[in-house]
């Protein structure tokens, strides 16, 4: 559900497929999780989720 989400907002992310490659990658080829291939993938949610945040579109209006 998340990829698909945040694929609308895939052109307001710079280097979108650089960052969700191992996503990808993870579902494509149902790979076992390693701990330090875990690890990757957390931190590579954790930029894209930074990245997302910082979309302009998403900010909340400031009354």
């Amino acid at each position: 559900i998340f990829l698909g989400f945040i694929s609308f907002y895939k052109r307001f992310i710079k280097d979108y497929l650089k960052i969700i490659i191992l996503f990808i990658n993870l579902l494509k080829r149902k790979l076992i999780l390693l701990f330090d291939f875990f690890i990757k993938v957390l931190k590579t949610f954790e930029k894209l989720k930074e990245m997302f945040l910082k979309i302009f579109i998403l900010k909340y209006f400031n009354n």
